[in-house]
């Protein structure tokens, strides 16, 4: 070889030209080429949320809490570990309902917020002269502005010495209004575990 250095430059141009080429194939779209998009990770987080909403009349409607949320950019979604809803109605009665994870996410056909919970998930409302009403399932979703939380899964709702199962139920939260799918219920005079 007479001149390495010439050899050299040669080959490092012929690599980049070829680099160049490639990655021109790949953003045009050639056959044969694939662009694999970034994945999306999540733009921030939040340790111990804490948000309450006002109502227009400056009246609590409801405060979510979460141990953390991941806020994802595609679709405008929330991860939330540990959540814990309080809704308010009218009368400032409480709903507590809790689960293990959640998302948070608009939904678009109802111009509304829609929280989905998984998990052991737990609505409660105390009631003045009969305990607490008690409902378990292991999904439910709601939306926040209207409050109207629903599940197609199994349920059990209890108060007292009655107990019910269905297969899915609704609940308008500001009216204490539930019903349940197919349910079939026990009372007991004696109390129930």
């Amino acid at each position: 070889m007479k001149n390495p250095v010439f050899l050299l430059v040669f080959l490092l141009v012929g690599i980049g030209t070829l680099y160049v080429l490639m990655q021109k194939a790949i953003s045009e779209g050639e056959p044969g080429s694939e662009v694999v998009a970034p994945r999306a990770d999540y733009d921030y987080y939040i340790e111990d949320l804490l948000t309450t909403r006002f109502g227009s009349d400056g009246q609590v409607l409801s405060q979510l809490r979460a141990t953390r949320v991941t806020h994802y950019p595609d679709g405008d979604r929330a991860e939330l570990q540990a959540p814990r809803l309080t809704t308010f109605g009218e009368a400032q009665d409480e709903w507590q309902v809790s689960a293990e994870t959640g998302t948070l996410a608009p939904d678009a056909e109802r111009a509304e917020d829609r929280l989905d919970l998984r998990g052991a998930v737990e609505l409660d409302k105390p009631m003045a002269r009969s305990g607490t009403l008690a409902v378990r399932t292991t999904a439910l979703s709601i939306y926040t502005d209207t409050q109207e939380a629903f599940t197609t899964e199994p349920v059990s709702i209890s108060q007292g010495n009655t107990r019910y199962q269905g297969a899915g139920m609704r609940a308008l939260l500001a009216e204490d209004y539930v019903s349940m799918n197919d349910g079939r219920g026990i009372h007991d005079p004696k109390s129930l575990p």
